[in-house]
């Protein structure tokens, strides 16, 4: 018997994955993957989406699955939500009727820091400016910042408990928490020109704390 292909995890605004994205309604994409009981011809005709938390699912008509718009209620910063698909479609000439493929494995989606007001830190920067001096020719010597906090054992060891790191820097950083890396990317966070955009990265640190 003929079937619907299966069809990938959702993707958000092409990123790899959903973590610490700047969108309150992300664009969502998926891809199919055929195999010897797919149905020839198989088109997609409309797709069904299911969001946890939300009380109901959204069922579109449509052939598309690239960048298809966020159904639900927008996301708040640092909200997460859980996304799964399945699609329906026939054969080209519908001779078939609609077939319906399985639901995909959820994808999980983590909105960053959505609103100016959500920036409630101070740039930090040394003492003596001069500091990070070297003689004209060499440039400017890394400088090393330090932090000291104490977390409620008890509090942060509780099911659920989750750590996020959101930083940026004019210029590029490498960030550790208890003398591990929060992250292997060098030259963080990119360079932009920061009299118009400075961008930020989000690091899930949970397991250093």
């Amino acid at each position: 018997m003929s079937a619907a292909p299966r069809v990938s995890k959702v993707s958000f605004e092409h990123h790899h994955d959903g973590f610490g994205l700047g969108h309150s309604k992300p664009r969502l994409s998926w891809s199919f993957i055929a195999s010897d009981d797919t149905l020839p011809g198989w088109t997609q005709t409309g797709y069904e989406l299911d969001i946890e938390g939300q009380s109901k699912s959204f069922s579109v008509e449509s052939d598309q699955s690239i960048l298809v718009p966020w159904p639900a209620e927008p996301l708040v910063s640092r909200a997460r939500a859980s996304v799964r698909v399945r699609v329906r479609g026939s054969d080209k000439n519908g001779s078939s009727g609609e077939i319906t493929s399985d639901w995909s494995e959820p994808a999980v989606v983590e909105a960053g820091l959505l609103k100016r007001e959500d920036w409630v830190a101070s740039f930090i920067a040394a003492n003596d400016q001069s500091s990070g001096l070297l003689a004209e020719d060499q440039g400017l010597r890394p400088l090393r910042f330090r932090k000291e906090f104490k977390l409620d054992a008890t509090s942060f060891s509780s099911t659920g408990s989750r750590a996020r790191l959101y930083i940026t820097g004019l210029g590029v950083y490498k960030a550790y928490i208890n003398g591990q890396r929060t992250s292997d990317e060098e030259m963080a966070p990119g360079w932009t020109d920061y009299k118009y955009r400075l961008n930020y990265r989000v690091h899930d640190v949970t397991s250093l704390l």
